[in-house]
């Protein structure tokens, strides 16, 4: 009752606080029944707003997960502006489905700063050598320039948690060198 009260969509309103509390509490205590109605709070809320965020929230609650992988890739057209909030909630779902990655890698070419964090809670070290390609890619920042810092480091620390123990070792180390010079210039 508290997501569907009248008055949710509005903000700074004491329905929309309500909502944005109870959303990922309906994901956990409704389960799959619950991600229609939290899929439509995500694609229909403000952009980055606390509801749409409540909604995120209660899609990662929602048991099995594999009901929101479903649910998301059987969307029509979900719109281009959502696309990094639906990934933050497949990346949730505990599910590694191949239909993801993919999907990552076309926002980690529009917006790498973006897409490493959830490449990283999504957890496939397929995505690594991705990550490491979108920072090679970077110019190199000046010490003045702390965006494109973070963005450095953003990518090669998701690079660094989803690279296998098993990668080149001399490559590793040049990386981990870079982090390390990124990390003092910040």
């Amino acid at each position: 009752a508290l997501v569907d009260a009248p008055g949710a969509l509005l903000p700074d309103t004491p329905a929309r606080r309500a909502a944005s509390s109870a959303a990922p509490l309906r994901g956990e205590r409704a389960g799959g029944g619950s991600v229609p109605r939290l899929l439509e709070i995500l694609l229909h809320a403000p952009a980055k707003s606390d509801l749409q965020t409540g909604a995120v929230l209660g899609l990662h609650a929602v048991r099995p997960g594999q009901a929101v992988v479903d649910a998301i890739f059987a969307l029509p057209d979900a719109p281009s502006d959502r696309e990094e909030t639906l990934l933050w909630a497949l990346a949730g779902a505990g599910v590694r489905d191949a239909r993801v990655a993919p999907r990552l890698r076309a926002l980690l070419a529009r917006d790498p700063g973006a897409t490493a964090p959830i490449a990283l809670a999504f957890g496939d070290p397929a995505l690594a050598d991705d990550l490491r390609a979108a920072f090679d890619a970077l110019t190199v920042p000046t010490d003045e320039d702390l965006d494109a810092l973070r963005l450095g480091q953003a990518l090669l620390s998701a690079a660094a948690r989803l690279t296998p123990a098993t990668d080149d070792t001399a490559r590793w180390e040049r990386l981990k060198h870079r982090i390390t010079m990124v990390r003092a210039r910040l």
